[in-house]
């Protein structure tokens, strides 16, 4: 029972954990200005031909 209690405890501490990392990473993403996916590839656009 103390295993169980345990990995209960373990569980119920790792899911909000996670979500609230991907919302604070979420929320940093999207407040910088600018598109964040350009921020990261850069500013060189493809050759059209």
């Amino acid at each position: 029972m103390g295993l169980t209690r345990f990995l209960a405890r373990r569980v119920a501490t790792f899911v909000p954990t996670v979500v609230g990392v991907l919302l604070i990473t979420y929320i940093i993403a999207y407040s910088i200005p600018g598109d964040p996916v350009r921020a990261w590839v850069g500013e060189k656009l493809l050759n059209p031909e």
